[in-house]
């Protein structure tokens, strides 16, 4: 509220709609061991971190943590789609590009944008139909 207030928002690019953009992350390890064990252990892994931005405030509006390092993303979805509202726009990496993830935010009238997991088996509707250009490529449907 105070963001708006004060004219800090960048411009939506979805009027519409609430985009949120996904990314998750290793929490670092320490050098600061205990003694008795420094000469015998290597870095642990400390643990992951989900973290939800809105892009139009530029303000991370959730943090998901979890204490095992070696836990894969995967383990965290469920606090995440906890969080899914109808409008809301998804944007994330292949990682979250799991059927279950997709069918949820679908089924909370949401929309999503992910790059395609490459074990995810999926049906080809239609052929792809070239929709606009960007600096970096072309965008399809």
């Amino acid at each position: 509220m105070h963001i708006q207030k004060m004219g800090g928002e960048q411009p939506n690019p979805l009027p519409r709609y609430q985009i949120r953009i996904v990314d998750g992350t290793c929490l670092g390890g320490t050098e600061h061991r205990l003694d008795a064990i420094r000469l015998f252990a290597a870095n642990s892994l400390l643990g992951k971190a989900i973290v939800v931005l809105d892009p139009v405030s530029k303000l991370v509006i959730d943090i998901i943590l979890c204490q095992d390092g070696h836990a894969q993303e995967r383990s965290l979805f469920n606090d995440i789609l906890s969080g899914v509202q109808s409008n809301d726009v998804w944007i994330k990496d292949r990682n979250f590009c799991t059927a279950k993830f997709l069918w949820t935010i679908a089924n909370q009238k949401a929309f999503f944008t992910i790059r395609q997991h490459g074990s995810l088996g999926y049906k080809q509707v239609s052929e792809l139909k070239a929709v606009g250009q960007t600096d970096t490529g072309s965008i399809f449907e």
